[in-house]
């Protein structure tokens, strides 16, 4: 058993105390410990110096320093590793989840919505807060603090607005608005000025920031501006306008061959209720999206648009939701009941199913209902000519 000397723990102590450690507490039960270890471990006549410097570095990867960090994370930050676990297994979760999504997505397997919603949550709503969390509480610098803040929100608006883009929900263009200029205008600067004042960091900080700058532009040449989209509904209201103008031309064929307007779809009780059923759920849509119950040329020449809204959002209350359901009923009724080119085709439409209603655009569902009204008018006019 080896006796420590006043001189080896004088010299102990200074060691550590070379360290940077300022916690008194700290430096004294790390003194202690080590004495303990040396006095038990190391032989009698064993050399002091060699074995002490043998096991320091058991205590630390770098420096005694580190201890005293740990510590006061420790003491100021008490479900530190607790938070730890819960951000890797977060982070773990999400990747893996992601993956299979993705996956899910391109093979059109069922779930693949729900793993990309889940963990796209999972990263923007717990990951990233607590990664971001436990960085800030690390650094001692206020300055590094600002900056790990300013690239945490960006980051978290980024998660969010591809899953708002995914899911078709509103406002996803708006935090990626936002993302862009808190990266460019608060972030980058702050960035760039912590960096460049070092040597040994003026180069990562400079391929850092053109890296930035350049993903930032690549992301604007991938978002729709507020300009283009316009005027892009103007055109897309502006196809449906001429898809309503070529139905009125079928009613009108029809109603000659029938001689009476009023009697155009009475030979087919079931498909005049389909038509009626459409024609409602059709002028609902327009007064959603554009408060109009019809469109008519003053409102295409003054290059009024249909809103870009979700269906489902119209599907919201229960009333409407029961529309869908009686016009869906409807149109499997009269498909039934009739044979071969007579049925009316709703594959890929709103109509389909549940699920693909609730995802479609109403622009879009007003040009399948026009579509679909066609049909039926070009079936019972086809029908009235073989007789």
């Amino acid at each position: 058993m080896f006796i420590l000397k006043d001189e080896h723990i004088d010299f102990i102590l200074q060691d550590i105390k070379n360290n940077g450690l300022e916690n008194q507490d700290l430096i004294l039960n790390l003194l202690d410990h080590i004495c303990c270890i040396i006095e038990e471990k190391l032989e009698e006549e064993g050399n002091f110096e060699e074995y002490y410097n043998s096991i320091k570095s058991t205590f630390y990867h770098k420096s005694y320093l580190e201890i005293e960090e740990e510590t006061n994370l420790l003491l100021t930050f008490k479900n530190y590793y607790a938070m730890k676990k819960v951000m890797l297994f977060s982070g773990i979760f999400s990747a893996s989840i992601l993956s299979l999504g993705i996956i899910f997505k391109f093979m059109h397997w069922p779930g693949a919505s729900i793993g990309i919603v889940l963990s796209l949550g999972v990263l923007s709503f717990v990951f990233l807060p607590l990664l971001f969390t436990l960085r800030v509480k690390e650094k001692s610098n206020t300055r590094d603090k600002i900056l790990l803040v300013a690239g945490a929100i960006p980051a978290i608006l980024m998660s969010l607005s591809v899953l708002f883009k995914i899911q078709h929900w509103p406002f996803a263009n708006t935090m990626g608005y936002l993302t862009i200029l808190i990266l460019l205008f608060i972030y980058l600067p702050l960035f760039y000025t912590s960096g460049i004042k070092h040597q040994e960091t003026k180069i990562n900080t400079i391929i850092t920031s053109i890296i930035i700058i350049v993903g930032c532009g690549l992301f604007l040449t991938l978002v729709v501006t507020p300009k283009t989209q316009k005027a892009q509904l103007v055109k897309a209201t502006a196809n449906i306008y001429r898809s309503q103008q070529i139905l009125e031309k079928e009613k009108i064929l029809l109603s000659k061959i029938n001689n009476s307007s009023e009697e155009s779809l009475s030979n087919n009780s079931k498909s005049k209720i389909v038509f009626e059923e459409l024609e409602l759920f059709k002028n609902k849509l327009l007064k959603f999206s554009a408060g109009i119950d019809k469109l008519d040329s003053a409102f295409i020449a003054n290059k009024n648009y249909l809103e870009d809204v979700m269906l489902g959002d119209y599907l919201d209350g229960q009333k409407e939701e029961e529309q869908l359901i009686k016009l869906r009923q409807a149109v499997l009724l009269y498909n039934k009941s009739t044979l071969g080119n007579e049925k009316i085709n709703i594959e890929s439409t709103f109509l389909d199913n549940e699920s693909t209603g609730f995802i479609q655009r109403v622009p879009t569902a007003i040009t399948e209902i026009i579509q679909l009204q066609i049909q039926l008018l070009q079936h019972q006019r086809e029908l009235m000519a073989v007789k």
